[in-house]
């Protein structure tokens, strides 16, 4: 499986599909099928705390289509690079087409510590191909084909006020109130590049 691009960008309401393209073997499809996938995993605790059949992953399928034999419903004009790799690979490479939902995660990964073992946590996405009959036929690593992807988003910089949240608590039994402030010194912020002040009165 040859995927293009490997990182998704969403550019406000729309963003770069994944194109990609398939190589398949008649003699060891048969009558099967060819199914692509893509799944984001949320990861909320270290991996060597999942004990007693309780993970700290979930997982969730976001878009999931048929790729062979090719459906007139999931054709898609071709990229320059796709037909490139068509005349290349013969008539045994499929192409394919994926479109996410606008409203799924940003890749996230929060770095571990060097005393911290496994996969990190946060949000990552991944694209699978396999085989079966049927769509929701389970998923063996014999029959399938995995690859990383990031989706991330851009923003363009505009002329917007600084961001600035204020909160007032009181107490019942003493006097007074209590009185925090928090402030970002832009609107829009890149990565690594957060600068919050806190204030308290």
């Amino acid at each position: 499986m040859i995927l293009i691009p490997i990182t998704l960008v969403i550019y406000f309401t729309c963003f770069l599909p994944t194109d990609g393209v398939c190589f398949v073997d008649p003699d060891y499809i048969k009558n099967r099928k060819v199914f692509g996938l893509i799944v984001v995993a949320f990861r909320y605790g270290r991996e060597d705390m999942d004990v007693m059949g309780v993970s700290f992953r979930k997982d969730f399928a976001v878009k999931q289509m048929q790729i062979y034999p090719p459906l007139e419903e999931n054709k898609h004009p071709l990229t320059k690079l796709q037909v490139k790799l068509l005349n290349k690979l013969g008539e045994d490479a499929i192409p394919f087409h994926f479109d996410l939902p606008i409203n799924t995660p940003d890749t996230v990964c929060i770095q571990p510590s060097e005393y911290d073992g496994g996969a990190p946590c946060g949000v990552d996405y991944q694209i699978t191909t396999y085989v079966g009959q049927n769509m929701d036929d389970k998923i063996h690593k014999r029959n399938s084909v995995s690859l990383s992807i990031r989706k991330l988003s851009y923003f363009e910089h505009a002329n917007e006020d600084q961001p600035r949240q204020e909160i007032t608590k009181e107490f019942k039994f003493t006097s007074g109130a209590m009185k925090l402030e928090c402030t970002l010194d832009k609107a829009s912020v890149q990565y690594l590049s957060i600068y919050l002040s806190i204030y308290l009165f």
